[in-house]
């Protein structure tokens, strides 16, 4: 199954632009591959954005498996 997504922030709003990718994969991620998406070294910041609620996540065997498109949404500064 594959889904697309596009990437479309602020600073791309004033120049009109779009990036959509097409992504081939899961639809939940770990904790470590948000963390790697979103660049961040600290992963009790993706704890707190899903505790906030800012990004949708399961927690699977006492392991947090995160909502791709929640995160996508996040990362496109919907909903901030």
């Amino acid at each position: 199954m594959s889904i697309r997504i596009s990437i479309f922030c602020e600073y791309l709003q004033k120049e009109n632009d779009i990036m959509t990718v097409t992504i081939d994969g899961p639809l939940l991620v770990s904790r470590e591959k948000a963390m790697e998406l979103l660049d961040v070294k600290d992963p009790r910041i993706i704890t707190r954005l899903i505790q906030s609620g800012q990004i949708k996540a399961l927690k699977v065997g006492g392991r947090y498996k995160i909502n791709l498109q929640s995160l996508v949404r996040f990362a496109n500064c919907e909903g901030r």
